[in-house]
């Protein structure tokens, strides 16, 4: 799955013209995936994020849309996600992938994250696009 939505993704960027025209787009193909997709603008706040990203973080979209990380996140969260980010934009147009453990209040590890991303240079300026699954242990 993950193969096809990025040939998709790859397909489709340089279609849109401007940043809505491509969320709008994102909306329609992805907002149903069993996947976290997510897509974040030139400033690393996100510009879309689906269902199952809201299911994960457990914030509805509107507290997530127009911030970043450090807004919504505990900080060692928000810095891991943030450091991702710039090696991914450091990659701009090749796939980064990044593993971690997801561990509840007593320090169990409870789930594996495998997050996927990649930077797009778009004529109204970069966007990172990421996609994440979450493997219970």
């Amino acid at each position: 799955m993950l193969e096809q939505t990025l040939r998709i993704i790859d397909d489709q960027i340089d279609h849109h013209p401007s940043r809505e025209s491509l969320v709008k787009w994102f909306s329609e193909e992805f907002s149903l995936s069993s996947l976290g997709v997510f897509l974040k603008d030139h400033e690393e706040n996100y510009i879309f994020v689906n269902k199952a990203f809201e299911a994960y973080v457990g914030i509805p979209a509107d507290d997530v849309l127009g911030k970043s990380d450090f807004d919504f996140m505990r900080l060692d969260d928000a810095r891991r996600c943030a450091e991702s980010d710039i090696l991914a934009v450091e990659k701009m147009g090749e796939l980064y992938e990044s593993s971690e453990l997801e561990k509840d209040a007593d320090g169990k590890v409870v789930a594996s994250i495998t997050v996927y991303k990649k930077a797009f240079v778009t004529s109204f300026g970069n966007v990172l696009f990421g996609i994440f699954k979450r493997d219970e242990e």
